[in-house]
């Protein structure tokens, strides 16, 4: 076999596992954490919770890790490889949404083209996306939950906060959910009670993220107490 047939086969499949990634993006697995030191391990728990933007604001600390180094570096290649497979999911994706029969599956799928858009930085087409999926699917809260995460990056914090808030008022035990509502509230430094209440909550059933929320708050120093509305 021709190299250059070896290399279009394996960009296929290595798009393949991208795609299947987003997939358990969406349908909330527990993350998978691994051995290197904690501050590799925040980068892995955010990503594996979609939260790239997040992920690589940490990615830093753990470059500087002694613990962590390793890890950091093969995930700062595996961005970049993200990023060049990026027009091949876009791709799959747009040709399973013009040919599946399935109307409820269009919503997902518009979901999935999002995130690729956030991987590119391109945040207002990311929300276009979601939002499409919303209008969909009103009962999608994962929708909700991205949509708030671009509108905190966007700076427009009261919008992001209603649309985690509607997340968990569609789905309040969802844990993915109430993980990114969470550290949404404890970036804001704000309602440190109603975090840390998020944080033990998750504690039984994902204790890295509740470790995640707590250090975040900690980090961060001294937070506003005001009860949320």
């Amino acid at each position: 076999m021709k190299p250059s047939a070896i290399l279009k086969i394996s960009f296929f499949f290595s798009a393949a596992v991208l795609f299947a990634l987003m997939v358990q993006w969406i349908r909330q697995q527990p993350p998978t954490v691994s051995k290197a030191g904690w501050a590799f391990q925040v980068v892995e728990i955010l990503d594996q919770s979609g939260d790239l933007h997040h992920a690589l604001e940490a990615l830093p600390n753990a470059l500087a890790d002694p613990e962590s180094v390793d890890a950091a570096m093969h995930f700062q290649e595996a961005v970049e490889l993200r990023k060049k497979q990026a027009p091949v999911v876009m791709q799959l994706i747009d040709e399973e949404i013009l040919d599946t029969e399935r109307q409820y599956k269009i919503p997902r799928l518009k979901i999935r083209k999002g995130i690729i858009y956030e991987l590119l930085k391109q945040d207002q087409e990311a929300l276009k996306w979601f939002r499409e999926a919303v209008l969909m699917k009103p009962g999608l809260s994962i929708a909700y939950v991205r949509i708030g995460l671009v509108l905190e990056r966007l700076n427009r914090r009261d919008e992001a906060k209603e649309h985690f808030q509607k997340a968990l008022s569609l789905n309040p035990e969802t844990i993915l959910s109430q993980f990114h509502y969470a550290m949404f509230l404890a970036r804001s430094r704000e309602f440190k009670y109603e975090a840390l209440a998020l944080a033990q909550g998750l504690e039984p059933h994902r204790p890295h993220y509740s470790k995640l929320i707590r250090k975040t708050l900690e980090d961060d120093g001294p937070s506003n107490t005001t009860a949320l509305n």
